[in-house]
């Protein structure tokens, strides 16, 4: 299954992810973000697996403190 994220430097150094279904949708997100002058990372497309192992996995390498594929 395939998500699209941003995510964006919020006040005092936090990391913030939002999440959607359609690039589309992602690339809008963004342009909102950085109209507001926030910094900004590129959409990012992830393959999110579907089964209860396979998923774990994926969290596993992916999940993080400071938000999903986040620094």
């Amino acid at each position: 299954m395939r998500f699209y994220q941003v995510q964006d430097m919020g006040d005092f150094g936090h990391q913030y992810a939002d999440w959607f279904t359609t690039r589309r949708e992602a690339e809008k997100r963004k342009r909102e973000i950085e109209r507001d002058g926030i910094d900004c990372w590129d959409v990012r497309a992830y393959d999110i697996p579907t089964t209860k192992k396979a998923l774990l996995a994926w969290l596993n390498i992916n999940g993080n403190p400071t938000g999903f594929g986040g620094c």
